[in-house]
């Protein structure tokens, strides 16, 4: 997620850019002179005893990067909820929210962050192998997990970067499977693509340790379940089925022959090239699913996302692009959603810049578990 603070009108960057220059300040001062900071975070929401890096871009009157070290000075609303570090990094103390904000110079940003209850803990003597079946049952004596729904987690080791699949049924209980590292953030997760209320996650894991949560998604969750590991071959996001162009309508059916973003989401990458540096609006829009709209490099790392900023479900991202070639990722909120879609990419005129994305899990671990605790709070 990012947010922007800065000049809000083009009379205050012309009154700013003639004070300056009556001052006798040349472009040299001007493009040292922070205008904007943008707060860039790759989730909203982490479990108490979680962490996670924000990122503080610092921009001057002509919406360029300044180089070189700039001091950013970085405080929390409430230091009882989370605190932050003199280098961005935020760690969840109580459950809560508290507004991050970074400063640099009179210029400043911020971003609210959510802070989950949870007193489960990392430390478990269940273990599973990438290629294992094992059985277990939830009871009132488990630890809860987010909003008092018992959890067992299963300590997961991978010598080397691995593709799974995580299968979670139960005849007992709705299953949610969630993956967390060691420190509690949550990396990634599913509700119902194991068919009826059986879950099933495909992820791209690199070498480390992670747990593996065993839950369900109400607070009376009990009873057996089973919970079995696969390695597979999941394809990557990276081959375009199409190419955009500035004021083309493109339309679009997601299904599940397309590959899978992060794993757990099909997605249509389309080939958006641009020739010199503009600002662009996309658009996804949808009738048959909750639209999401990324945008990466050609190798696939997350430059921008969006969920909502669209009409009613449908996305919409605007951003700076460089010279370059990117892919244009149509997919949808929930996982294993399928359906028909219209994409569109037009010069962008007054817009918000979209909401920023990073790292490898930032698709699923922020926006969309945000909606299924949601959806868990009214059923």
């Amino acid at each position: 997620m990012r947010l922007v603070s800065g000049r809000t009108t083009q009379l205050a960057a012309i009154f700013a850019t003639f004070t300056l220059a009556s001052c006798g300040d040349g472009p040299s001062a001007i493009e040292d002179q922070v205008a904007t900071v943008i707060v860039s975070s790759p989730q909203t929401q982490l479990l108490v005893g979680g962490t996670v890096q924000l990122v503080a871009t610092l921009l001057n009157q002509t919406g360029a990067t300044i180089g070189g070290s700039r001091p950013v000075t970085w405080t929390s609303s409430s230091e009882t909820i989370a605190t932050v570090s003199t280098g961005g990094l935020v760690t969840g103390r109580s459950a809560g929210s508290a507004r991050i904000s970074a400063k640099s110079g009179d210029r400043s940003a911020s971003v609210e962050l959510q802070v989950l209850p949870v007193d489960c803990t990392p430390a478990t003597s269940r273990t599973i192998g990438s290629e294992e079946v094992h059985s277990g049952t939830l009871t009132a004596n488990d630890c809860l997990f987010v909003h008092e729904v018992p959890a067992q987690g299963w300590r997961l080791d991978l010598a080397s970067t691995t593709s799974l699949q995580i299968d979670l049924t139960s005849s007992s209980f709705d299953a949610l499977v969630v993956v967390t590292d060691l420190q509690m953030n949550i990396l990634t997760w599913d509700d119902d693509s194991g068919g009826g209320t059986n879950a099933r996650l495909l992820g791209t894991f690199a070498a480390g340790q992670y747990i593996v949560w065993a839950t369900g998604f109400g607070p009376a969750s009990r009873g057996p379940y089973q919970l079995s590991t696969q390695v597979v071959t999941i394809p990557l996001c990276t081959s375009p089925v199409g190419t955009l162009a500035v004021g083309q309508l493109v339309p679009g059916t997601l299904s599940s022959d397309d590959c899978l973003l992060n794993g757990v989401s099909f997605a249509d990458p389309w080939l958006l090239v641009v020739p010199a540096t503009a600002t662009l609006r996309i658009d996804l829009t949808s009738q048959d699913f909750d639209a999401f709209l990324w945008v990466t490099d050609r190798s696939g790392g997350m430059i921008a996302g969006d969920d909502d900023g669209g009409e009613v479900l449908n996305a919409r991202v605007v951003h700076t692009f460089a010279p370059g070639e990117y892919l244009i990722l149509a997919t949808s909120y929930w996982p294993g959603s399928t359906g028909s879609y219209q994409l569109v990419v037009d010069a962008a005129s007054g817009s918000s810049p979209s909401l920023g994305a990073a790292g490898p899990h930032a698709g699923r671990a922020a926006q969309p578990f945000r909606k299924l605790l949601e959806r868990a709070k009214r059923e």
